[in-house]
């Protein structure tokens, strides 16, 4: 199947949806060394993710279409032909996705890339493009310097025709980056993990890693001028050498471009992962061509980020442990009003009854199971007799049922979540650092298939899952020779830490052992410093109960964006598919360069960001079914309807 075919048939006016089914089905039957890009079942153009829309509606609905593909050149050079393969079908991977998304587009052929092609178009992409010959490249560039924006992957512009290589000029100059090879051999992949807070992973899951797997294509680049919006790590969780980037954004001039060291086909077919890849490029397509957008903030009340801290025993340990470290603990936990969460084995509360009643008026009380043995690799009735003992034991001793569990050791397994979910706790902290968001758990994903048939209508998500910050595992303070100094760099190293998340809109999780980390009075200072840190830059102070409970309620929302033809207004509807209300619900809205023409807000109180230029909605009250955001705009001479051509 030829990109034109799939050219002309993006055109049509009617029938698009049903003709990308089709085309993905011959597709793989034509092309079986073909792994083109699926559009998932999930993601559509107004809502990619459940947490963002934009008002990219008018890509389909422009009279002439305003995104271009630049195909590759062709070549009767056979050395290239299999590069000139790979090229064919990564840009046939853009034509599925966006004839999937009903997005009528041009392809762009060697000979036709000039200023007066190039000029009625938004955005071009430029999937595999290599090879671009002087004039060509100066085509792009002046594009881009203009406005128009590019997404790009891959080497650009590094040879001029085939077995002619050149150097990465153009990728310094135009994209501010420089090549830094490709995997090395000993590499079969690498996990791509997204940095929030950035209008192109703005509403997904900030800290989430791409699988990507090794390819022709996969290119590493080290940033020189723009901002990378993803870290580069091997499977063992290493960064690379040099810490180059596979995922940047920048500036050219009055231009912007989106980068990638990989394309759609590289990234893992696991349908979270396509889902999120795919509102990727959607976020940056309505990014580069300035079309508003709105997203559901993480947290409640507009808070940039949640701290909390958790007190975790260990395996291993004696109950009086707490008793050694408790005062001083909760000493400076009061002086910064901040709650905690302790994780208690039933030994603890049989022991230490008024301890535990101090804890609950501190913060919250939570499940350790009944002793440190492992729950993890034992048998499902076994699990569930332990967490059912220890669940009453804990209730007959404080009165309350827990919301939450942190496995003895951090470890479990599937059938360890499975009962968690059965016995109604809400959330599981996981030992192992990971994302900087909750995360549902899956767990029914997890199982044999065979156990699978048996699970009926069960909910995809069930529990909601925690990890600890990465710089407060014990085993990253171990290697430390003297305390002393430890105690300087652990107090700063932590605060750095707190600041990535909460420019990124994270949760800030300090999980804190008694034995391994014995406090002495000076680390007190350290975690009271810290609580300090994070109320001053605006967290939200909670336990992790609220964190889940609230995690819970944001699962019902989701938004979209009603745009009046003149753009002069939009609707921003925020949907509660819950039972009850949900309180101060934080929506961001991306109007770029008209941020400053807002009028009026009905609605939602409001405010402008002048860190990320977004406007600020806070809705006091989301009820079940609609909440609706009218957001005014004054008119500009020359409107975004007249810039995009409708």
């Amino acid at each position: 199947m030829s990109p034109s075919n799939l050219h002309s048939a993006a055109r049509r006016p009617s029938g698009r949806r049903v003709l990308a089914l089709a085309l993905l089905l011959l597709g793989a039957l034509a092309a079986p060394r073909a792994q083109a890009q699926g559009i998932h079942p999930e993601v559509t153009l107004t809502q990619p993710y459940d947490d963002v829309a934009n008002g990219l509606a008018w890509l389909s609905a422009a009279r002439t279409p305003q995104i271009g593909i630049l195909a590759p050149p062709a070549f009767a050079d056979s050395a290239y032909a299999t590069e000139k393969a790979y090229a064919d079908e990564v840009v046939r991977g853009w034509e599925y996705f966006l004839v999937g998304l009903d997005i009528p587009y041009r392809i762009l052929e060697d000979s036709s890339l000039t200023d007066a092609s190039l000029a009625p178009l938004r955005l071009i992409v430029l999937p595999a493009s290599s090879v671009m010959s002087a004039p060509h490249q100066a085509a792009v560039r002046r594009y881009i310097e203009r406005g128009g924006g590019v997404i790009a992957s891959g080497p650009i512009a590094t040879m001029a025709a085939p077995g002619e290589p050149a150097d990465d000029r153009f990728m310094q100059d135009v994209f501010g980056l420089r090549l830094a090879g490709v995997l090395p051999d000993t590499i079969n992949g690498v996990d791509v993990s997204l940095r929030g807070g950035h209008p192109i992973t703005d509403g997904l899951p900030d800290g989430y890693a791409f699988n990507v797997g090794r390819a022709p294509g996969v290119t590493l680049a080290v940033p020189l001028r723009n901002e990378s919006l993803g870290s580069t790590k091997n499977y063992s969780g290493q960064l690379l050498s040099e810490d180059p980037t596979l995922f940047a954004h920048g500036r050219f001039g009055a231009g912007e471009f989106v980068w990638m060291g990989f394309t759609g086909r590289d990234v893992s077919r696991i349908p979270d992962s396509q889902q999120v890849f795919q509102a990727l490029m959607i976020n940056a397509m309505a990014c580069l061509t300035r079309t508003p957008a709105v997203a559901i903030r993480p947290w409640p009340r507009g808070a940039k980020s949640a701290f909390v801290l958790a007190v975790l025993p260990e395996i291993g340990h004696q109950p009086y442990q707490f008793l050694t470290v408790m005062d001083v603990l909760m000493e400076a936990l009061r002086a910064e009003q901040a709650p905690a969460t302790f994780f208690l084995t039933t030994d603890e509360t049989i022991f230490y009854p008024q301890l535990v009643r101090q804890m609950g008026e501190e913060g919250e009380v939570a499940l350790s199971a009944d002793t440190d043995e492992l729950l993890a690799g034992q048998p499902p009735a076994l699990q569930r007799q332990r967490l059912e003992h220890a669940m009453a034991a804990f209730e007959a001793q404080t009165g309350q049922r827990p919301a939450g569990l942190y496995a003895p050791g951090g470890l479990y397994d599937v059938e360890t979540l499975k009962t968690a979910h059965e016995l109604g706790l809400s959330y599981v902290l996981d030992a192992t650092p990971g994302f900087r968001v909750p995360t549902f758990v899956r767990w029914e994903r997890e199982l044999d298939y065979r156990d699978s048939l048996l699970l009926g209508g069960t909910p995809p998500r069930d529990v909601v899952r925690f990890y600890p910050s990465e710089l407060t595992n014990p085993a990253y303070w171990g290697s430390q020779s003297s305390p002393n100094a430890m105690i300087v760099r652990m107090a700063s190293a932590l605060k750095g830490d707190l600041d990535r998340i909460e420019t990124s809109g994270g949760l800030f999780l300090y999980a804190f052992e008694p034995g391994i980390q014995a406090l002495t009075k000076r680390r007190a200072d350290v975690i009271e410093a810290l609580a300090r840190h994070a109320r001053l830059r605006g967290s939200w102070m909670t336990t992790l109960g609220e964190v889940g409970a609230w995690w819970k309620q944001r699962d019902n929302l989701s938004v979209r964006l009603q745009a009046d033809r003149r753009d002069e207004a939009f609707d921003v509807v925020l949907q509660n598919d819950g039972p009850e209300a949900v309180r101060a619900v934080t929506l961001a809205m991306q109007l770029y360069d008209r941020s400053e023409t807002v009028l009026d807000v009905a609605g939602a109180d409001w405010r402008l960001d002048e860190a990320s230029n977004a406007l600020i909605l806070v809705v006091d009250t989301a009820r079940p079914g609609e909440t609706v955001i009218s957001v005014r705009l004054a008119p500009r001479p020359e409107s975004l309807s007249s810039a995009i051509g409708r």
